[in-house]
């Protein structure tokens, strides 16, 4: 008699892939960044980008800042969101990546005592005169990059039409002043270290760490030098980004990684309670005292249950 279903259970760890992703408007410092390997400990692993011709991928960017008021005024809230789209152009026979980067969408909301207030590209709305007019006017400006299989920008084209694009947009000859140098080359260059260049040359193992740093001006205040620290973590455990999609995983920690499907079927269970997918994601994969058991089943190989005990 054959078994139709098999049942794993593993414990999982904290492990929280980079997430990378570029922001033309918003200069924020990097944190530090954790990377999971899909390798044994023992193993040592190339970090490379492996883009496909021909295919896009599209990335969503929020950068949330809450700062302290002086004098007992209160708190200030602001949320930048962009939302930008990778075109896979060419790949070079030596691993190069042309790349068409276009910004699809930014959405900026602000909520202090003294006002609320939200800027939106996907609505139409009369000039301000304001720099909040570069908000909108992002929406559609594309450029396009080289970069290697590191991640290391190569070439860029396109960006005196992009600053073009927004300087029509302000209509306040100072203002442009102003935002003209948070968007030169270098900027542009630097914001992309900032948010793509995490890929060492060298291989890299569980516990390996190394270091970047890079410079961005920053209009009125100067200069603004991040650095960032980045370590490999190995990874026990990674949820799908949707209903449908791929869970990742290791069933002991000498296991080699597997992954295995989910389906809008799939039941996600902690501590005996059915949850979402969502409220999974956000409780699980952080927590180091979850024990999962994955059952599979065979003849369809997807996942219908995965059932985590804190």
């Amino acid at each position: 008699m054959t078994n139709r279903y098999a049942a794993r259970r593993i414990p999982v760890r904290a492990a929280v892939p980079a997430a990378l992703f570029l922001c033309l408007l918003a200069l924020a410092s990097a944190p530090p960044k954790t990377l999971g390997v899909p390798s044994a400990p023992s193993q040592s692993t190339e970090l490379r980008w492996k883009f496909t011709e021909g295919t896009e991928l599209v990335y969503r960017l929020s950068v949330y800042n809450e700062m302290e008021l002086p004098q007992g005024m209160g708190t200030s809230v602001t949320n930048l969101e962009t939302t930008q789209r990778w075109e896979i152009i060419e790949i070079a026979d030596n691993g190069d990546a042309t790349i068409r980067l276009t910004t699809d969408r930014v959405r900026l909301s602000m909520q202090s005592p003294m006002a609320n207030m939200t800027v939106d590209s996907a609505e139409e709305t009369p000039p301000s005169g304001t720099p909040l007019d570069a908000i909108t006017a992002m929406a559609g400006t594309s450029y396009t990059l080289v970069i290697d299989a590191t991640g290391t920008l190569k070439s860029l084209e396109g960006l005196e039409e992009m600053r073009e694009t927004l300087r029509q947009a302000i209509q306040d000859p100072s203002i442009a002043e102003i935002l003209d140098p948070m968007l030169t080359d270098d900027t542009i260059r630097s914001q992309w270290q900032q948010g793509i260049y995490a890929m060492p040359a060298e291989a890299v193992s569980v516990g390996t760490t190394w270091n970047r740093s890079f410079t961005v001006p920053v209009a009125m205040l100067g200069n603004m030098t991040t650095d960032s620290r980045y370590e490999v973590e190995a990874i026990d455990l990674r949820m799908p980004p949707g209903a449908t999609g791929i869970v990742t995983f290791k069933a002991c920690e000498d296991c080699k990684l597997q992954t295995i499907p989910v389906t809008g079927a799939t039941r996600y269970v902690i501590n005996e309670r059915n949850v979402d997918l969502a409220e999974f994601k956000k409780r699980i994969p952080g927590s180091r005292e979850a024990y999962t058991t994955i059952i599979h089943d065979l003849e369809s190989d997807t996942i219908t249950v995965i059932d985590a005990t804190l």
